[in-house]
């Protein structure tokens, strides 16, 4: 039995991070059972199925994924294999058997220890090796323990192959952002498609070395390595965030200020993105260098990229698995069970690369049905075909502006968008929190409270992200402003500012969502926090930290120049092109980021949970500067968006410290990813509002704006006019206050509840912050997608993991790149070789306003 099986303490941090894996990319976490299973303890049906594939030695085969089976791409298996906790990143955790893995590590730490010390005379046996490790079991099952400083890392390769993807994901999630259904490429699908070219490349390129001012280059300096791949990811991943701060500025540019100007936003967004990595880096001492501060998604991926390079020729020794077992030959728990109909060598034979392409193929044409031949199946209203002129059937059946009941859709960007993400890669126990949420509130409590026109909602539209007079007219900002400012007197004379009840249930639940998520940390990982915050004094330098010494460090005094000049253009340009927020308010927006990095960044760091930071960006702003609009934009720039970067570049310094890629590598490929991601992004949006007509208006669909829309009623509700008048004493929506104290209390029963009753499995999947998270996008997300997403994700994260597990394993999370990669690029191609060339269909089966026409319209008329 495996070390890991002799203590409680290794079977917890086993739990632990295939929790987390489940979190991240939804593997259903249960390995207890594989990992305490004895090698030779096998039931009938196990040594059937084995039998029946040519194992004829079941007693002692121990149990692990087919690393065939793990292959990317059959043409290229031979160039590594998977490792047994990587292949969870592929397939289903319930199928890891940490045996075999434990072996490799105990077998190869010899080599380890050795080239560490970088003594290849001296022999180390393994019981050394091991204490020369991260002190944290669950790094040590997901993180190598080695390193080879002649890895190339930044190379041709992967200058090109970065640039190409940060290119790549920049413009698509900017094109996208502004759509009815906005997507998202993500990290995944960078790790994914990098590989293949990756391995192309190094298979093509020449080999020939290149002088160049005294520089010696190659294109191709040997097989394609992880330090590359995980470059590449880095720099793509610098423009994860940035479409939503895009949207800071055009509120500014679309509602505020007319002549706000291109050059302007992009000084403020770089300056912006800029002051985040610095302050990443300067923090970095405190969450990144220190062994407690783990970053449990890191762990994630780098176990998908160990997934890919195991073996590669700069990987892990030839000899690390044990020569008497063949990884082609061991077969997974899971995979043998009686309720997967699937057998071995019953699954497909096209490669998980091929199936990608398949699936590209038909996600690029199919798109053109709904986006452009045939929009109105994007949402299909039932209620609204049977009974177009009924009031209430529109309310109850429109999928955009309505309840969206009996709505569905056969356009992916529905399942799968910013707003959700792809239901393909979230857990079905989490996606079941969500739904309940989005039942609970959406389907049964906001019917019955607009009908029964609770705060007079009924004479407001049920649904949408606007705000509005008491005469239920749009509210005009021109009226209570004088200079750009808040003017009371004329707002006394005006008109208190209303908005649709679900609009304003968003944030009463926002502030219990805010305190549940604090409370649910204290509970389950407060005792974890302290000591790891303790542990940072004597636990700062693990075999990680020591490995990564040998690199040159980035100087710590480069970052805080960083952020001076950061702060300075921020400043500068600001106060320059008059946005109407005096310089003191960049003072306070930068303040914000700079105290709660490092408390945020700790409980990220330890329990993968970051606290709610925009509404308490909004809040701050609408305390510090209230009576001005814009400075909801900067507050939210550098205050929010700015922090939520930071943790993210912070997040991925980690990564890149566990995979030992040169420090001073990592600045430069973050830095680049962030010039480019800015320039694209800022570019094109003001490029597709001067080139749309009718932009982030209904007659502009589908370029309808939804989040930019709802970052301008904030703007009104915090800033214009303030918190204290909005939902203070007198006001309507002052009982949503009381969310604070719901939030407060609600996750301590279940936490009690879950300790009296632990082998209840409903009681145990119940998590109150993820259940009250998911209404807090509606709006603005349309309603038809929740249901969509949670039957396209009840459709292969239950039935076709629980009774096709295999194929599950193999083509699950390709088949969710595949799609979103060919709905993206279709829709680009749409808009550049169709629309932009007046090519349009104007007849019924694109009139998507017809389906639902009286939904927009009050139930109350005023």
């Amino acid at each position: 039995m495996d070390k890991l099986s002799k203590t409680g303490k290794g079977a917890k941090e086993k739990l632990y991070i295939d929790r987390i894996a489940s979190q991240q990319y939804g593997f259903e976490a249960n390995i207890a059972a594989a990992s305490s299973q004895s090698p030779r303890e096998r039931n009938p049906d196990e040594i059937e199925v084995a039998r029946d594939n040519g194992i004829t030695d079941v007693a002692t085969t121990p149990l692990t994924l087919n690393a065939a089976e793990c292959a990317l791409d059959d043409k290229i298996e031979g160039h590594y294999s998977s490792s047994t906790f990587a292949s969870s990143i592929s397939g289903e955790a319930d199928s890891l058997d940490y045996s075999l893995k434990e072996k490799n590590f105990a077998k190869n730490e010899t080599h380890d220890t050795q080239a560490n010390a970088n003594d290849s005379t001296s022999a180390i046996d393994s019981a050394n090796a091991d204490s020369d490790d991260s002190p944290f079991e669950v790094v040590r099952t997901a993180v190598s323990n080695t390193d080879n400083p002649d890895m190339p890392s930044m190379t041709f390769r992967s200058n090109v192959l970065g640039v190409f993807f940060v290119c790549l994901i920049s413009f698509v999630n900017q094109f996208y952002w502004e759509r009815d259904n906005p997507i998202a490429l993500n990290l995944l699908i960078v790790q994914l498609l990098c590989y293949p070219m990756g391995i192309a490349m190094a298979w093509s390129l020449p080999k020939k070395t290149w002088n160049t001012f005294g520089y010696k280059w190659s294109m191709n300096p040997g097989p394609f390595t992880i330090k590359e791949h995980v470059l590449i990811s880095l720099m793509s991943n610098a423009s994860a965030y940035m479409a939503l701060t895009v949207d800071i500025f055009a509120v500014l540019r679309l509602y505020y200020n007319p002549d706000f100007s291109l050059w302007t936003a992009l000084m403020l967004l770089l300056s912006g993105q800029l002051f985040a990595y610095a302050l990443a880096g300067l923090s970095r001492s405190l969450l990144v260098l220190p062994a407690p501060m783990i970053w449990p998604s890191s762990l994630v991926n780098a176990s998908l990229f160990r997934t890919f390079h195991e073996h590669d020729t700069y990987a892990e020794p030839k000899d690390a698995f044990p020569s008497d077992v063949d990884a082609e030959q061991t077969i997974a728990p899971t995979q043998i069970s009686r309720k997967s109909r699937w057998r071995f060598g019953s699954l497909p034979k096209t490669s998980r690369t091929q199936f990608f392409w398949i699936c590209f193929a038909g996600s690029f044409v199919w798109y053109f049905v709904p986006g452009y031949l045939l929009q109105v199946v994007s949402t299909i209203s039932v209620l609204c075909l049977v009974a177009p002129n009924n009031h209430l059937a529109n309310l109850i059946g429109d999928g955009k502006q309505g309840l969206g009941v009996l709505s569905f859709s056969l356009d992916w960007s529905v399942f799968s968008n910013a707003f959700l993400n792809s239901p393909i890669a979230t857990p079905f126990w989490a996606a079941c929190n969500l739904f309940i949420g989005f039942v609970l509130v959406f389907w049964v409590a906001l019917p019955i409270a607009y009908f029964k026109n609770v705060w007079g909602s009924a004479s407001l539209p049920l649904y949408g992200a606007n705000v509005y007079t008491t005469n239920s007219t749009p509210y005009n900002i021109s009226r209570v402003m004088r200079n750009g400012v808040f003017d009371n007197q004329a707002y006394e004379s005006y008109s208190p500012l209303r908005m649709s009840l679900e609009f304003s249930w968003v944030y009463g639940i926002g502030f219990a969502a805010l305190m549940s998520i604090l409370v649910h940390i204290a509970l389950y990982n407060g005792k974890e926090i302290i000591s790891r915050v303790r542990e940072t004094k004597t636990k700062h330098d693990d075999i990680h930290g020591k490995l990564i010494t040998r690199y040159p460090a980035v100087k710590t005094w480069w970052y805080l120049v960083l952020l001076i000049i950061s702060c300075a253009t921020g400043i500068g340009v600001g106060v320059g092109a008059k946005i109407g927020v005096p310089w003191w308010g960049y003072l306070v927006s930068f303040a914000i980021a700079i105290v709660l990095i490092i408390p945020v960044g700790i409980i990220q760091a330890v329990s993968n949970r970051q606290p709610g930071l925009s509404l308490v960006a909004e809040l701050l702003s609408g305390i510090v500067l209230q009576g001005i609009p814009t400075g909801y934009s900067i507050l939210k720039l550098y205050g929010h968006g700015s922090l939520a970067q930071a943790l993210s570049y912070a997040q991925d310094m980690k990564l890149a410290h566990y995979m030992k890629i040169p420090p001073r590598h990592v600045l430069i490929y973050q830095v680049v990813g962030i010039l480019i991601s800015v320039v694209i992004q800022t570019c094109l949006f003001f490029w597709l509002i001067d080139h749309i007509p009718g932009m982030c208006r209904p007659e502009g669909y589908p370029w309808v704006c939804r989040s930019t829309n709802l970052v301008y009623s904030a703007s009104i509700i915090w800033n214009l006019i303030g918190p204290l008048k909005v939902f203070g004493e007198g006001s309507p929506y002052s009982p949503l206050l009381w969310g604070f104290l719901f939030g407060l209390f609600l996750p301590i029963p279940i936490y009690f509840l879950q300790r009296r009753f632990p082998s209840n499995r409903l009681l145990k999947n119940i998590y109150i912050p993820v259940i009250l998270s998911g209404i807090v996008g509606l709006p603005p997300m349309p309603p038809v997608d929740f249901p969509m997403w949670f039957l396209f994700g009840f459709i292969f994260n239950f039935l076709i993991h629980r009774y096709w597990n295999m194929w599950w394993q193999r083509y699950n999370f390709t088949l969710s790149a595949g799609l979103d990669s060919g709905l993206a690029l279709s829709g680009i191609f749409q808009f550049l070789a169709l629309s932009q060339n007046g090519i349009k269909l104007n007849w019924w089966g694109n009139r998507i306003d017809r389906q639902c026409p009286l939904s927009s319209q009050p139930w109350i008329a005023s």
